[in-house]
């Protein structure tokens, strides 16, 4: 199960207190039959955390080093250890630098070593907050690709927060929005879509364009160019694209969704936050 929250005002206090971390003023938090700021120690060992900004390697010592630790915290008896290091090195491309001290290391392999180190216990669950901020685009790929592949190969829970679209476009199956301390919404991308998106049909052409129908709107005009906006609920996409080519001799046509950063800023308008 992948599960990526995009959450805004308190999104680090929320992972924090489903870490077991802060407890929280009111209310109460369960995951897997344990509250986790009352059951820490059980509850720790069946899962991973990752703070973007916040380092749980040991700086002044190759990051191998910092994994034997980590082992010897979770007990990881040696072949299960031996396994899951060699998994992590392959999957994330770190086999080269785990022997280089983490204060050497550039933020994307930090990143990355950050990363397999929460993985290292084969956790149930793993808590990623803002895991690709500040990365390069080759290094967000990277760490990208990794959480589909162990999600899928593990079918280890990933609760994610993120600022980042790319990110949410990328992996997210499910979406939490939350804002000022509550939850706003709780859906899936694709119904999300549906609601925020609409289809953009950018044209190419020569001749003189008719009025437009109900559902169609003018987004922007260029020489012969042409940016319409197509509303399906009032009109198909299909019976637009023949209006259009009744109307106009068309040399190219592109039908693209509404962008994805669209998409959540339509979301903060609504919700107004």
């Amino acid at each position: 199960m992948d599960i990526l929250d995009q959450m805004e005002h308190g999104k680090s206090t929320t992972i924090k207190i489903m870490c077991g971390i802060l407890t929280p003023d009111s209310g109460k938090c369960e995951i897997n039959g344990f509250v986790p700021y009352e059951d820490r120690q059980r509850y720790v060992k069946d899962i991973g955390v990752v703070f973007g900004n916040r380092s749980a390697l040991w700086w002044d010592v190759p990051v191998e080093d910092s994994f034997e630790l980590l082992k010897d915290i979770y007990d990881i008896p040696d072949a299960k250890y031996k396994k899951q290091k060699e998994m992590l090195t392959d999957m994330l491309n770190i086999r080269e630098i785990i022997k280089t001290p983490t204060r050497q290391l550039s933020l994307g392999q930090r990143m990355r070593c950050e990363i397999a180190a929460a993985f290292l216990h084969d956790p149930k669950i793993v808590f990623l907050d803002e895991p690709t901020i500040g990365l390069d685009s080759t290094s967000k790929i990277a760490v990208r690709d990794f959480i589909k592949k162990i999600n899928k190969e593990k079918n280890t829970t990933i609760i994610l927060t993120t600022h980042d679209t790319g990110d949410i476009e990328a992996l997210t199956k499910r979406i939490i929005l939350i804002g000022k301390g509550r939850l706003l919404l709780d859906g899936s991308l694709n119904s999300l879509t549906k609601r925020y998106s609409k289809k953009i049909i950018n044209v190419k052409y020569e001749g003189k364009l008719k009025v437009l129908p109900l559902g169609m709107s003018l987004v922007e005009e260029n020489q012969n160019e042409l940016k319409i906006e197509i509303d399906e609920n009032k009109i198909h996409l299909v019976d637009a694209i023949i209006f259009l080519s009744n109307s106009i001799k068309i040399s190219d046509l592109e039908v693209n969704n509404t962008a994805i950063d669209d998409v959540v800023a339509n979301l903060y308008r609504e919700y107004q936050i």
